[in-house]
C-alpha cells in the first residue's frame, strides 16, 4: 500500500527574477515549480521544515555578488530560515518571459476547454 502525501499548500510566490518559477510552501516543506523545466510535478522539493511553513518572502535587495535570498518561517515556534536561491532558479533563461506567456495561454485554453465540455 502506498502512502498519499497529506500536505497542503500554505502560501506561495512567483520568483522575482524568473517568470517561469513559482515557490509554494506546504505544511511539510517547499515545492519549486520551474514550468520551463516541467509542469507535471515540482522541479525541486525541499523537505527541511521543522514545522508548518506559514510565511515566505524574497529579499528585494540586489546583492553585488548576485545572491538572492528567500526567507521562510513558521508561527508555531517563530523560527525564521534564510535560503540562498540556486542560480538555476534565479537567473532568467533566454526568451523565458515570452515562452512562459505562451505556456500560460495554452494552460488557460485547456481549462476553458474542460469547462466547455462540462456544460
Amino acid at each position: 500500500m502506498t502512502s498519499i502525501n497529506q500536505a497542503h499548500n500554505t502560501c506561495g510566490a512567483f520568483s522575482p527574477t524568473r517568470p517561469g518559477v513559482i515557490f509554494i510552501t506546504k505544511t511539510d516543506g517547499i515545492d519549486v515549480w520551474d514550468f520551463l523545466d516541467q509542469s507535471n510535478k515540482p522541479s525541486i522539493t525541499l523537505n527541511f521544515a521543522t514545522s508548518v511553513i506559514t510565511y515566505m518572502r524574497f529579499q528585494n535587495h540586489k546583492h553585488a555578488d548576485g545572491k538572492q535570498y528567500m526567507a521562510f518561517g513558521d508561527e508555531k515556534d517563530g523560527t525564521l530560515f534564510l535560503w540562498d536561491v540556486p542560480t538555476n532558479l534565479k537567473v532568467s533563461q533566454p526568451d523565458e518571459l515570452e515562452n512562459i506567456e505562451l505556456f500560460w495561454e495554452r494552460e488557460v485554453k485547456k481549462c476553458l476547454f474542460v469547462v466547455e465540455q462540462r456544460e
